[in-house]
């Protein structure tokens, strides 16, 4: 009986392991702005702002809510979610407004490019970040029309990164932005909700091709040893 179970236990942290990057909990934690960065297009700042995070400091994140304010030095307690784990639970601040779960898709891909402009979202003489900045506020705040605030060639680029996020995230099912944490001001806002795009986590299948064979030859050890005790 030991012997089968220690045979069984490393398939079971096997599973274990590999299915723990699939869980997103939501936590809170609490976050001070501590930056607008010096990026102004029309009326308004534009990301990524700063913030201290917990204990993390001069974290980049990125604004999705412009019908609310937020002031640098302020701090607050914020709820985490992670975009993939969305619908799941709990509602963001945003979510009780009326953002759809497709909205987050979109705003998720958005602030992706936000972080690494492409030519896909950039045009040559145009506010790249802030274009996409505006792209997000009108997605979540359509009744406030930010782009009222753009001109030229500045609105032509924020209406076609909306027009481009609709597209590209059309077929994307919210696990494909597990790297995107929403921070929801706990009991709604102000201050504002803002978005943070972290490192991409290592795929399931990923995680299953390095840890497979290596669990695997446990099991084998142990097999060979089971065996010879038997003999």
């Amino acid at each position: 009986m030991r012997n089968r179970f220690a045979v069984e236990w490393p398939l079971s942290l096997l599973a274990l392991m590999c299915l723990a990057p699939l869980g997103f909990a939501q936590s809170s934690v609490t976050m001070t702005l501590t930056g607008a960065g010096s990026n102004i297009l029309g009326p308004a700042y534009v990301g990524p702002y700063y913030a201290t995070i917990g204990t993390e400091t001069n974290v980049a994140i990125i604004c999705d809510d412009f019908a609310d304010e937020s002031t640098v030095g302020q701090t607050w307690t914020a709820n985490v979610y992670n975009v993939a784990s969305l619908g799941t639970g709990s509602q963001t601040w945003m979510q009780s407004k009326g953002v759809t779960l497709q909205d987050y898709a979109e705003a998720a891909w958005l602030a992706e490019q936000l972080v690494n402009p492409t030519a896909l979202t950039c045009v040559a003489g145009a506010n790249c970040a802030g274009d996409i900045q505006y792209a997000i506020w009108q997605l979540f705040d359509p009744k406030d029309n930010p782009l009222q605030y753009l001109t030229g060639i500045n609105l032509t680029a924020a209406s076609n990164a909306l027009l481009e996020a609709s597209t590209e995230a059309s077929d994307m099912p919210l696990s494909d932005f597990s790297n995107v944490l929403v921070y929801s001001p706990a009991g709604g806002g102000p201050p504002q909700e803002f978005l943070r795009v972290t490192t991409p986590e290592p795929s399931f299948l990923a995680l299953f091709g390095v840890d497979l064979p290596a669990m695997l030859l446990v099991v084998f050890l142990l097999r060979r040893r089971r065996a010879a005790a038997t003999r």
